[in-house]
């Protein structure tokens, strides 16, 4: 089956958010959701540094249910410390044969929002089922530091527009077991050259009174 336009995909998804009240939900596990940084210690950054954060699910079946097929979820944050560059979409909703189907993500200022879901075509579930393993990346968000100061990047649970929608593989909402994450975020001033050389001299001259 061809796969869905981006249209067509994010109509799906919004008509399942529509429905929400009315489907049942799955029973209540262990899945939870959280922001993990990569490369850069985030609560050390400087002004052009670049941070990666990967949007990870975990406590799922390992190569069975329950099996991620669909989701969409919005991270904020504080521009402009922090400004969004690009997000990256995992490989868990694929499976050899059933690529899966991504939406354009909408990156704009404080805000990232990413979806995806399971090819449409009745071999998919079983196939991404079958290779899904219990904990990996939905996507990955890459920042920019800018002006100094802290902030956070949070998922934000506020439906029906945004808020922390999980489905299974037959869309059914995966409870979450945790309150939405986040993760802090400091960039810092770099020291000027003058100023650095001036306390340098400063401790010096202090040394040699205290031994003279």
């Amino acid at each position: 089956m061809a796969p869905l336009r981006a249209v067509s995909v994010r109509a799906f998804l919004w008509a399942l958010l529509v429905a929400l009240p009315l489907l049942a939900v799955g029973p209540a596990g262990a899945v939870s959701i959280e922001l993990v940084a990569q490369g850069a210690n985030p609560n050390n950054l400087k002004p052009g540094d670049v941070l990666l954060v990967d949007v990870r699910v975990s406590g799922l079946g390992s190569f069975t249910a329950p099996t991620v097929g669909a989701f969409d979820l919005t991270a904020t944050f504080g521009d402009p410390i922090l400004t969004v560059d690009s997000l990256t979409y995992g490989t868990g909703l694929s499976a050899p044969g059933f690529p899966s189907q991504p939406l354009p993500p909408v990156l704009g200022t404080g805000l990232a929002q990413g979806a995806e879901l399971v090819a449409a075509d009745p071999g998919a579930c079983g196939a991404v089922e079958s290779v899904q393993a219990d904990s990996f990346s939905l996507f990955t968000l890459s920042f920019t530091a800018g002006a100094v100061g802290s902030t956070e990047v949070a998922l934000i649970d506020a439906p029906p527009t945004n808020g922390l929608f999980l489905f299974d593989c037959s869309f059914t909402p995966i409870p979450l077991e945790v309150e939405p994450a986040s993760l802090s975020v400091v960039v810092r001033e770099v020291a000027e050259p003058a100023s650095l050389l001036g306390a340098l001299a400063l401790l010096f001259v202090r040394r040699r009174r205290a031994n003279p």
